[in-house]
């Protein structure tokens, strides 16, 4: 992006500001827990985006680009099983809505399950170093 962490965190702190303020008001108010996710995500916050999301699927579980959403924070900070569950629960609610999102989830999907198997390749190849090491 063309601003700077610090700028965006300037650009956003009246957004900010008013999606804390509404959600006092109304902790349903799921546009505000939407916007606070997409700036939180922009800014790299990625906890506090989840956070947010969670809170919007708890109140909207069938609203399928919320599984978008999550499954991107989660590949973002590599939780790539989490990834993958909310790529394929986003692909289950969509039915072929939004095919663009569609194709993107399905790629990442793929990606996700390259890195869980390299990471369990690797897990498995620490044991086996650790059982040589101790005979």
């Amino acid at each position: 992006s063309e601003y700077d962490l610090e700028t965006k965190e300037k650009l956003y702190s009246q957004a900010v500001f008013v999606s804390r303020r509404a959600l006092q008001r109304d902790k349903n108010y799921s546009r505000a827990h939407l916007l606070l996710a997409h700036i939180y995500f922009d800014l790299e916050k990625y906890d506090l985006a989840e956070i947010q999301l969670r809170e919007c699927i708890e109140m909207n579980p069938n609203i399928e680009i919320l599984y978008y959403y999550l499954a991107e924070v989660s590949y973002e900070v590599g939780n790539y099983n989490q990834a993958e569950a909310c790529f394929y629960k986003f692909l289950s609610l969509n039915n072929g809505k939004d095919q663009d999102k569609e194709k993107e989830a399905q790629r990442k999907i793929n990606i996700c399950q390259e890195k869980i198997l390299k990471k369990i390749e690797a897990k498995r190849q620490a044991e086996k170093l650790a059982e040589q090491q101790v005979i």
